[in-house]
């Protein structure tokens, strides 16, 4: 009864928080904002993590009562906003891109416009030499609707733009702006009747200046200018005032506030009066959200806004499969009757694209989820620890060293912040540990059912990082020896279905390569490429003439960078193996092949881990399967993953490796000669460990706050102050002196060139570029600092500022 409570208050909170609402709503359903994704996240923790509240019943109905009240508003209200519709060209020329938005409001610059169409690898996946650059391309917006006039009267409408903008009446041209340099600004007047007048409104984005339309319009005859909003603005034709749904909807927004602050509050008073596991329960669950916290701080800048990603990089490829998947379907053949096979991690793209159903286009949804992850691998720590070696203080032994890794090192926060397979790798790499762990130590068969949803989640975690595959046989091996006390013919069984388990998650992804493809590749076919990238053999060692016809080679099907590889190790195994060792260095954390010295904190938890094996407790059977992931990880990563990538192919396995790494200071601190009055020192040195690695993350937030914006579209310093004072002073362009001649290039992951204005590099020595006329630029000249300006031409400038 109490679980059945559980999932209906989970359902009716989940529905109540994402179905749609009405117009102004802060909880308006989906796409969620940020306060929706924080809706969202409160009623799962409370679920999960606190005691069903005794006013169950009055909580449920609430939210039922908010739901009819949603979709009421939803179903009758006036249809606010413009429909919006894109082109990746300077006219509206040809079908527009999909899908057709909504813009509620005429007043958008720069990433506020919708053009997330440009993150798409297989139209504009090319790097920074191409120019313009992606970030800079021209694009047409158009947005078509319905104006609501409250009166007859003559009206001024004001146009301001950078680049070519038209307003249309009923027909009839109202305002434009010209296609001339800089921002334009035009105005004029039309007598209007009350009631509705059809409006077009079309924008030609110039190349690489940072896009503008404002309009503004006197809602009264000789009246103040205002933004055109959703108060007069109409997707359909229809009149009527949004006032009273939007007073309606700010109730709904309240009813709903008080309700999972009701439950929150209810099941925390019941949680603290639990006993210890309650409590420990809601603490170790509150840790995703303050992940999830850090996230939101992180990326409210990016709320709604079009972030264009850099090309020829990963983060591009899983967005742009994303929004195949969100337009084409689900076997992600860009529209065509045949595709490749999954050449990637297939699961990822999947996952993205229910983030973005839920969160909306742009990546501040997504991102915010991975934190929330990060977060959820932190508490997999906790659980592991338990499960591995029976008691809470390992637990929280290996909560308090994986937390002060992250911290330390920062390299899963880089992850996070990227669009990343790793981001849900390594949580169902920890689930997947969990369970295996946990079965391992019951020492005897589970049930069936049981045994097909463990090998479904160890199905899931290969088709996430096919790596993955490598361990499942060792994981299985060490399943039958836990298993064998109770009768080998039981384990056998056992183990077979979870086989059927893994070969059910694994078959949609290798029917679907062989469906579209005609090849039987069972989940990614990257294999031979990763292989060969840096495991090449000398020159004139390998004839290639031979190599296509191995016999051997041809009867299994083998690709040529996977026959060169194995010819490689064929006649120079020597040569091979010294090609493994600087990969599996950069893993360990010691100098590999562009390292710039040891990682010192992962080549610390390394040694505490190795130390680890003195412990009795960590050779225990149903250990192995930690040690078992971590061996195999490491071998993946010297033979098919390249340290190009820095750590972030590394960092899966380092959550598994803490929780055993942990448990040598746990035992340092339990054999020491203490007090009886003093036997929590573990406890509370753990704790003290959390605390301080909690606040030093707390202080990474606030020491960045200034620059978070700039920080994520890979500018820092100088560029960071030089697009910061750009954007305080709309300029059009931003001239970065280089000292030495060379070219310099800014943004890194994500672009900034529809947010900021164009960075241009010149050489200070040679030339002094001017901005046209009607234009504005910041001059760039902090690498110049310390050399005799009067030497060079942008002596002229005067002094720079202090920054």
């Amino acid at each position: 009864m109490i679980n059945g409570s559980r999932l209906l208050l989970l359902g009716l909170g989940l529905v109540a928080v994402l179905v749609p609402g009405g117009p102004g709503q802060v909880l308006g359903g989906a796409p969620l904002g940020a306060a929706g994704i924080v809706g969202v996240a409160l009623v799962v923790y409370a679920a999960v993590a606190l005691p069903v509240p005794r006013w169950r019943g009055l909580i449920g109905l609430g939210f039922a009562a908010v739901i009819a009240l949603k979709v009421a508003l939803a179903m009758t209200a006036p249809q606010t906003g413009l429909t919006a519709q894109y082109w990746a060209s300077s006219t509206a020329e040809g079908p527009a891109e999909r899908p057709t938005q909504i813009q509620q409001q005429l007043a958008l610059r720069g990433e506020q416009f919708g053009v997330y169409f440009f993150n798409d690898a297989a139209r504009f996946n090319f790097g920074p030499d191409v120019q313009p650059a992606r970030d800079q391309l021209p694009f047409h917006a158009r947005f078509d609707g319905w104006l609501v006039v409250p009166s007859d009267g003559a009206r001024d409408f004001a146009l301001t733009s950078v680049g070519e903008a038209h307003v249309v009446l009923d027909g009839t041209q109202v305002v434009a702006t010209q296609p001339a340099e800089g921002q334009q600004s035009a105005q004029a007047s039309t007598s209007l009747t009350a009631g509705l007048h059809e409006i077009q409104v079309d924008y030609n984005r110039p190349v690489a200046r940072v896009p503008r339309l404002e309009l503004s319009w006197q809602t009264q005859p000789g009246g103040s200018h205002e933004t055109l909003g959703p108060q007069v603005l109409r997707r359909a034709p229809d009149a009527r005032s949004d006032l009273p749904w939007r007073v309606a909807g700010g109730i709904a927004d309240l009813v709903l506030t008080g309700l999972i602050l009701s439950w929150l509050t209810l099941g925390a008073y019941a949680a603290v009066n639990s006993g210890t596991h309650g409590r420990i329960r809601a603490l170790l669950a509150a840790v995703p959200l303050l992940f999830m916290a850090q996230g939101l701080l992180v990326f409210a800048p990016m709320a709604g806004s079009a972030t264009i990603l850099s090309g020829l990089d990963d983060w591009l490829v899983y967005e742009s499969s994303a929004r195949d998947i969100l337009l084409n379907g689900p076997l992600m053949t860009g529209g065509q009757d045949h595709a490749a096979a999954y050449y990637g991690q297939p699961l990822y793209p999947y996952v993205l694209t229910l983030a973005h159903l839920v969160t909306g286009e742009s990546l501040f949804g997504p991102l915010v989820l991975q934190f929330a992850a990060l977060g959820l691998v932190v508490v997999g720590t906790y659980a592991l620890g338990v499960r591995a070696f029976g008691t809470r203080m390992a637990g929280f032994a290996a909560l308090a060293m994986f937390w002060a890794l992250i911290v330390l090192e920062a390299e899963h926060f880089k992850v996070a912040r990227q669009l990343f397979n790793e981001n849900l790798y390594m949580p169902l790499v920890m689930a997947s540990l969990i369970a295996v762990v946990g079965v391992a130590r019951l020492a005897r068969p589970i049930a069936w059912w049981q045994a097909l949803l463990l090998g479904l989640l160890l199905g899931v975690t290969a088709i996430s990082r096919s790596q993955f595959l490598l361990f499942v046989p060792f994981g299985l091996v060490i399943l039958i020896l836990a298993w064998r006390p109770a009768g080998t013919a039981p384990a056998l069984a056992t183990v077979a279905l979870v086989m059927v388990g893994v070969v059910a998650a694994i078959a949609p992804v290798t029917a679907r390569n062989w469906a579209v493809s005609g090849q039987l590749v069972p989940i990614s076919a990257s294999g031979g490429a990763s292989l060969l990238e840096f495991h090449r053999p000398p020159a004139g060692l390998i004839d290639q003439a031979a190599l296509q016809n191995d016999a051997l080679f041809n009867a299994l099907h083998l690709d040529t960078q996977t026959r060169t590889v194995l010819a490689f190790v064929r006649q120079d195994p020597r040569g091979y193996v010294a090609t493994l060792v600087p990969l599996g260095a950069h893993s360990l954390g010691l100098q590999g092949r562009n390292d710039p010295g040891i990682y010192w904190p992962f080549f610390l938890t390394v040694l505490l881990y190795v130390g680890s094996f003195g412990l009795k407790a960590t050779r225990r059977l149903h250990v192995w399967p930690i040690h078992a992931f971590v061996l195999t990880h490491l071998v993946v990563l010297m033979l098919f993953e390249a340290d190009t990538y820095g750590y972030r192919l590394v960092v899966p396995m380092y959550a598994p490796m803490a929780v055993v790494a942990a448990q040598v200071p746990l035992a340092v601190l339990r054999r020491l000669q203490v007090p009886p009055g003093r036997r929590a020192l573990a406890p509370a040195a753990a704790g003290l460990v959390v605390a301080v690695a909690a606040t030093m993350q707390a202080a990474s937030v606030a020491g960045g706050w200034s620059e978070r914006e700039t920080a994520f579209h890979g500018l820092g310093g100088m560029a960071a102050h030089a697009a910061a004072t750009a954007d305080r002073n709309r300029t059009d362009l931003i001239y970065v002196a280089s000292v030495d001649g060379t070219p310099r290039r800014y943004g890194a992951g994500n672009l900034p060139g529809l947010r900021y204005p164009w960075f241009k590099w010149f050489d200070p020595s040679r030339s002094l570029p001017l901005p046209a006329p009607a234009d504005r630029a910041v001059y760039a000249l902090g690498e110049l600092d310390g050399h005799a300006l009067d030497n060079l031409l942008v002596g002229c400038l005067g002094a720079p500022d202090s920054a």
